[in-house]
């Protein structure tokens, strides 16, 4: 008798189960190589390799960096592209792989800072050494800065800084003060610092200290140190400083007790038992002195009434000669609409210009007139009214009624930043043209002219051209 035996598959089929539960539920594996990658400043592509036993998929904290593939499976070289960076410090990105199911491995990216060290430039344009504040509680003044890095700034409490929001005490241990680098689309290629006093100074002497600028990056020893100066009560200094080839203009810095400023103009040192003839100067005026020679080193002296403080600057006359000249040509009034025209055009010498133009005339020296732009071109706020030309150009002004007019343009140099010693005017009145100083005489003495200013009123006087 045959016996029959009932085998049952079900044991067999949950051990292949089983054996394939197992299989699938493997946990997924994945591996990087190298896991840092290092870029030059300048940019550029490399890579680096993913095993994987299941799919991933990529993602990175730079969106100027390019990662292909974004995704896929297994084993594949993934490339890695970064931009050129213009920061001066290091910079560091993630890259994340995560496998699928799995935890994410990094990749850290690293691109190198573009540092600096022979090309440097940091420099303040408008003054060498000293500042000089006035005694009273926020007495503004501001630097003038170029620079091709990013830059930190550090001084004493009693100075203020805008921020770009709000005024903040400067500290000499941490730059509250921080400034980018400047283009050829800022003001002269500078920058405007603005500055003031935190409280005035009542005492007799002067507060002192150092105005620091330092590149926001190690590694290099540029800097640039100020002696900032507030003023003691009887004190004065001279502040803004316009020169012409004939011509020397200033206003002034002084303590808050000053009433009146005794000042002296000469082309030799003094000798202390032979102080010179010292004019009156008003505090809040504009003291010139003209018929001056040219490219000569004048010495101007001053101090406040009450003070045995006195203050020596010397200031050097420019050439009538090879300067830059942006040139007022073929003024024109129409009547019938009335409206005055006219062309400005550059010299050789030029590589851009400043124009005031006022309906008020003015009387005054073409120094005073060259220190009005002078300052005004100092003044952040007065800027737009004072736009930097760089080309050739022609104006026109339309007015209500027929009025005289007056035009002045002073003109920058190639390479460098400063204005020429001559500058251009006419006067619709008597059509003066003040293109070239004459030549003067040797060790010409003259007196100090003053005029008493009102600033508002000036440029209510400018004309809004186009």
């Amino acid at each position: 008798m045959k016996k029959y035996y009932r085998l049952s598959i079900l044991p067999i089929l949950l051990l292949l189960a089983i054996g394939c539960s197992e299989d699938s539920v493997k946990a997924p594996e994945l591996e990087v190589t190298p896991t840092t990658l290092e870029f030059p400043s300048e940019g550029g592509m490399t890579s680096f390799e993913i095993k994987s036993n299941t799919n991933w998929t990529i993602t990175w904290d730079n969106p100027d960096m390019l990662v292909s593939p974004k995704s896929g499976s297994y084993n594949k070289t993934i490339t890695v592209s970064l931009p050129a960076s213009s920061s001066i410090e290091e910079l560091q990105y993630l890259i994340a792989v995560k496998p699928e199911g799995g935890v994410a491995t990094n990749v850290r990216v690293k691109q190198a800072g573009r540092f600096i060290s022979g090309d440097v430039t940091l420099k303040v344009n408008n003054y060498a050494g000293v500042i000089s504040f006035g005694g009273n509680r926020q007495d503004l003044d501001s630097l003038r800065i170029m620079s091709n890095v990013p830059w930190l700034l550090y001084g004493p409490e009693w100075i203020e800084a805008w921020d770009g929001n709000r005024w903040v005490p400067l500290s000499q241990t941490n730059a509250v003060i921080k400034g980018n680098r400047t283009t050829e689309k800022d003001a002269e290629g500078t920058m405007i610092q603005r500055l003031r006093t935190k409280a005035s100074n009542t005492g007799e002497d002067y507060k002192m200290a150092d105005l620091v600028l330092k590149p926001a990056y190690s590694g290099t020893d540029v800097q640039v140190t100020l002696t900032a100066l507030q003023l003691g009560r009887h004190m004065a200094v001279p502040n803004y400083i316009a020169a012409l080839s004939d011509g020397i203009a200033t206003d002034w810095e002084y303590g808050i007790d000053v009433k009146s400023i005794l000042a002296y103009l000469s082309d030799e040192e003094l000798d202390a038992n032979d102080p010179g003839d010292f004019g009156e100067a008003d505090p809040d005026g504009i003291a010139y002195w003209d018929s001056l020679e040219e490219n000569t080193t004048y010495y101007l002296y001053c101090y406040g009434m009450g003070s045995d403080f006195t203050s020596m600057v010397p200031v050097q006359t420019g050439s009538s000669m090879n300067q830059p000249l942006a040139e007022i040509q073929n003024v024109n009034l129409d009547f019938d609409q009335n409206e005055w025209t006219w062309q400005v055009k550059m010299n050789k010498y030029c590589s851009g210009y400043r124009m005031w133009s006022f309906s008020e005339l003015f009387d005054y020296p073409d120094i005073v007139l060259a220190w009005f732009l002078g300052l005004y071109t100092q003044d952040e706020s007065m800027l737009s009214e004072f736009p930097l030309y760089t080309t050739d150009k022609s104006f026109n002004w339309i007015m209500d009624s027929p009025q005289h007019i007056q035009v002045v343009t002073w003109a920058g140099g190639k390479g460098s930043n400063r204005y020429a010693s001559v500058i251009d005017r006419y006067n619709s009145t008597t059509d003066e043209r003040y293109i070239e100083a004459p030549r003067r005489a040797a060790n010409v003495k003259t007196s100090l002219g003053s005029i008493t200013i009102n600033r508002d009123d000036l440029r209510k006087s400018i004309i809004r051209i186009k």
